[in-house]
């Protein structure tokens, strides 16, 4: 019976110094300086992008710790997800700083988008390891088309640049659709078909065009009597640039149909050399702007184009729907090398119905 009582006694002893431990060691936690690491947001949704062009956001990163929060890495989970903190890794108590979070949908990701994690690294000792789920969607039309190809901007000399379409079928008719209209001058689409991909693939050509592109691609399918556009674009970068690099005229309505706006066409300088000459010999308007516009040179400066309205005693005919004539305006500039360099400007004249007022 004494036995029993000593063994009890030993016991509630062992049960107390570990009650007392537990006790001190979180009352230590409260009063220790440890840092903290807490995300404004917990996931990053891009949500719907474009396909083939790079998209960034920012990641809020906060110590809500008494000590300084070092952040030793980040690593994704994907070639096309990166991360970037720049040189400030180090957060003081209360502080933040901006994760740099970027992310480029392939092809191949046309019908799922993505999903991606990226894991922070931290001396956060009760969360050294934050992982944060990175979501995006394509941009796609009902036939699942993309709506926009972007090839960024390129030097002239980095051309040619290709992106795949993948459409399924075979390189003959991939998934029943074809190609309808693209513009030769400035893209090459042709059908491949790779081990289970097959699709079309889209160059942008080097020319001796240079400045913004903006083309449309169409595609039909015979067999189902549809049709679908998809606008293309890019950035050609070369020693000359026009300014804006895009022009938007409208919306015009035929109570005031007259619009006259002006560009800009100069050499970018790469030294201290004096500028060099150069002259505007051509001036070209695409079909579709034909009948819209005229440009011509302003006779005070050179290198100072006017484009203007073109549609005559026709002109209130444009006006019995909305519509939208984009097309573009090439320069040809005779440099003082003597070779022809092609500039060109996209230009989108948006035309409403007559304007109604006063109800």
């Amino acid at each position: 019976m004494e036995k029993d009582d000593k063994m009890k006694r030993r016991l509630s002893w062992v049960i107390l110094t570990v009650g007392l431990l537990v006790v001190s060691y979180q009352i230590g936690k409260l009063f220790r300086n440890e840092p903290r690491i807490v995300l404004a947001h917990p996931n990053l949704d891009f949500g719907v992008i474009p396909v083939g062009v790079k998209v960034r956001k920012e990641l809020v990163l906060m110590n809500s710790g008494d000590a300084p929060l070092e952040i030793s890495g980040i690593r994704t989970g994907c070639g096309c997800l990166e991360a970037s903190i720049g040189l400030n890794s180090t957060i003081l108590p209360g502080g933040q700083v901006s994760v740099v979070v970027s992310i480029e949908l392939e092809e191949k990701a046309y019908t799922q988008g993505k999903v991606v994690d990226l894991y922070i690294f931290s001396n956060d000792p009760n969360n050294s390891v934050r992982k944060v789920v990175v979501s995006a969607r394509p941009n796609l039309n009902d036939q699942g088309f993309p709506r926009v190809i972007d090839f960024g901007e390129s030097m002239e000399l980095d051309l040619p640049r290709k992106r795949e379409l993948l459409r399924g079928g075979n390189s003959t008719e991939p998934g029943g659709w074809t190609v309808a209209e693209f513009d030769e001058r400035t893209l090459l689409v042709e059908r491949f078909s790779v081990n289970e991909r097959a699709g079309f693939l889209i160059t942008l050509k080097r020319t001796s065009l240079i400045g913004e592109v903006f083309t449309k691609l169409s595609f039909a399918n015979g067999t189902e009597s549809r049709s679908e556009e998809v606008l293309v674009t890019a950035n050609v970068l070369g020693d000359f640039m026009v300014s804006p690099g895009m022009l938007i005229v409208g919306p015009t309505y035929e109570a005031n149909p007259t619009f006259s706006e002006t560009v800009k066409i100069s050499r970018i300088q790469k030294s201290e050399s004096p500028q060099s000459s150069f002259n505007v010999k051509n001036i070209a308007i695409s079909n579709s702007l034909k009948d819209t516009i005229v440009c011509s040179v302003d006779s005070q400066n050179t290198r100072r184009m006017i484009i203007n309205n073109a549609y005559g005693e026709s002109f209130s005919k444009a006006f019995l729907s909305p519509h939208t004539f984009i097309g573009a305006v090439t320069f040809t500039i005779l440099s003082e090398g003597g070779n022809d360099i092609f500039l060109n400007l996209p230009v989108v004249v948006v035309i409403g119905k007559t304007r109604v007022t006063g109800l």
